[in-house]
């Protein structure tokens, strides 16, 4: 659970954050003597080197998250953490797959796009969408990717 949360928190932009958990989990799998995975290393590392420091642990942070327990029990996320990130406008035709979430080719960029905000968008497959992207960690390549963030009809 603690893992989940920090992948949910790193995509969030909370990269602090997701760095304590994820030095969590690696010090409760170091006492348990279970494997600790490439991902898990790789992500702490790449964090680290961007000169990220954790807080000793995350308990205020969450406390201040307390009111929208509420929104990720039933499944919406939290606001996204102002970053000072630019969003880029984009267009072009969209590929859904079969896990619902989506890519776009834009600028020679490839585009992530959550599930949530094409169902919210109602897009259909191989159709044209704008929207507005910003950079993103992606934690399945270990590298900076690009995320849509709005879909507009």
């Amino acid at each position: 659970l603690r893992e989940k949360t920090a992948w949910l928190l790193l995509d969030l932009g909370y990269k602090k954050e997701a760095l304590s958990e994820l030095l969590f989990v690696k010090k409760i799998r170091e006492k348990n003597k279970w494997n600790i995975t490439t991902d898990l290393m790789s992500a702490i590392k790449e964090i680290e080197n961007q000169g990220v420091y954790p807080e000793k642990n995350n308990f205020e942070f969450f406390q201040q998250l307390s009111s929208d327990v509420e929104n990720i029990v039933f499944g919406t996320q939290l606001k996204k953490k102002n970053t000072n990130q630019q969003t880029v406008d984009f267009e072009g035709k969209i590929k859904i797959s079969e896990g619902g979430f989506g890519f776009v080719r834009f600028d020679g960029k490839t585009i992530f796009v959550p599930a949530k905000l094409i169902s919210d968008s109602q897009v259909l497959d191989n159709s044209i969408v704008k929207g507005k992207f910003t950079e993103s960690f992606d934690k399945k390549k270990n590298k900076q990717g690009f995320m849509a963030v709005k879909l507009n009809n």
